[in-house]
C-alpha cells in the first residue's frame, strides 16, 4: 500500500496539532462529563448519608461564581489564542503562550480575590 508518512513536527507544535484534533476534544468533553457524574454522585451519596451538609444560598453562589472564574480565564485565552497568537509565526507564538500563563492566573486571582469579597458582603 502508498502510505503517507506523517511529517514530524518540531514540539512546540504538538498542542497546536492537538487542540486542531476532534478526537481530542471528545475525549476531553467525555472525561469532563465523567468526573461531573462521578463527582455529583458521591456528593448525593454524601449528603444523602449525612457526611456533609446543606449548603446555604450564599455559601452556593459563591461557590458557583469562583467555579465560574477559571470558565471566563478559559475564553480570554481562547480569544487571545484566536485572535491574536495566530499572526504569529510558531517559536514567537509559544514563548508568548507560554508567558501568558501567569498573566492569568494573576487575573485569576484577583477575579477570585473581587468575588470573594462582593459576596462576604452579601
Amino acid at each position: 500500500m502508498n502510505e503517507e508518512e506523517p511529517t514530524r513536527r518540531p514540539w512546540w507544535e504538538w498542542p497546536a496539532q492537538w487542540f486542531r484534533d476532534d478526537s481530542f476534544w471528545r475525549d476531553v468533553a467525555a472525561r469532563s462529563l465523567a468526573t461531573l457524574v462521578a463527582g455529583g454522585l458521591a456528593y448525593l451519596f454524601a449528603l444523602g448519608s449525612g457526611y456533609v451538609s446543606r449548603p446555604e444560598t450564599v455559601e452556593l453562589i459563591r461557590g458557583v461564581l469562583i467555579a465560574l472564574i477559571p470558565l471566563v480565564i478559559v475564553y480570554v485565552a481562547y480569544l487571545v489564542f484566536r485572535h491574536v497568537l495566530v499572526r504569529l509565526s510558531p517559536r514567537p507564538r509559544v514563548v508568548v503562550a507560554v508567558g501568558l500563563v501567569p498573566v492569568l492566573g494573576v487575573i485569576a486571582w484577583l477575579l477570585s480575590d473581587t468575588v470573594t469579597s462582593i459576596i462576604a458582603r452579601l
